[in-house]
């Protein structure tokens, strides 16, 4: 059933799916200041998220199941 899951998840890698946010907003910073004008520093990275343990996660649901 897994190898089923995985399989029906996956697919090519497509890297123009992806942006790099980072490398976008230091490539507005180099212009901006390349023409002297004012930029707009960013803002705060968003908080942490209450990711759980994976491997807690798996016992619990073996534990369940047995």
């Amino acid at each position: 059933m897994a190898s089923l899951l995985i399989d029906a998840m996956s697919g090519p890698w497509k890297p123009s799916d992806y942006r790099d946010s980072y490398t976008d907003r230091v490539n507005q910073l180099i212009e901006a200041k390349k023409h002297k004008k004012d930029y707009q520093l960013a803002g705060q990275a968003p908080a942490a998220t209450n990711a759980a343990d994976l491997s807690e996660a798996l016992r619990a649901s073996l534990a369940a199941a047995g």
